[in-house]
């Protein structure tokens, strides 16, 4: 019987923390908005699962946020369809001190060393990546990005018809208009 990892991902789910468990195996710690839960599977693996649940997986999803965005490292990955979330790494996904932040769930950051960022999250959470602040920003607005693009507010995909022409006159003493179509 497959388990359904979906349920780890979805509108209330904040972050995904790397730790190690008391016998020092690579678990992930999900932050939610209704707590704190920890899953015995590594997060690179977890959000692999996850993906296949909904028909993908973890190197589909890089490579299609690489083909919207141009070759970046470490893409945002992105779970479409009505949930529509959006995440992105700290640092290099395989990494034992990753952190996944998910988009709309970040409120603030900003630097607190030279190469640490703490990122403030809804409910007030806290989480320290070890990053600089530039570098954070550039993931985020890779996010962003793939965002608009994934929502269709980019009009570069977009065609319009430019052989028909229409002018709107109003008529004088008329509280109309009329439409004069040229071709």
């Amino acid at each position: 019987m497959r388990k359904n990892y979906s349920v780890f991902m979805n509108r209330n789910t904040i972050a995904y923390v790397s730790a190690f468990n008391e016998v020092g195996k690579l678990v992930t710690d999900i932050y939610t908005t209704k707590g704190i839960y920890r899953v015995d599977i590594e997060p690179i693996k977890l959000i692999d699962k996850v993906f296949k649940n909904y028909g993908s997986s973890y190197t589909g999803a890089k490579e299609g946020s690489k083909w919207i965005l141009g070759d970046i490292d470490m893409p945002p990955l992105v779970i479409g369809g009505a949930e529509g979330l959006y995440l992105f790494p700290s640092e290099s996904p395989s990494s034992p001190t990753c952190k996944w932040f998910f988009l709309h769930h970040i409120v603030h950051h900003k630097a607190i060393e030279k190469k640490k960022t703490a990122v403030y999250m809804t409910g007030e959470l806290v989480l320290t990546a070890d990053i600089s602040k530039s570098s954070f920003e550039s993931r985020l607005t890779h996010a962003t990005l793939l965002k608009v693009r994934m929502e269709g507010q980019n009009l570069d995909y977009r065609t319009f018809d430019m052989s028909v022409n229409y002018q709107m006159v109003q008529e004088f003493k008329v509280d109309a208009y009329k439409v004069n179509r040229h071709s």
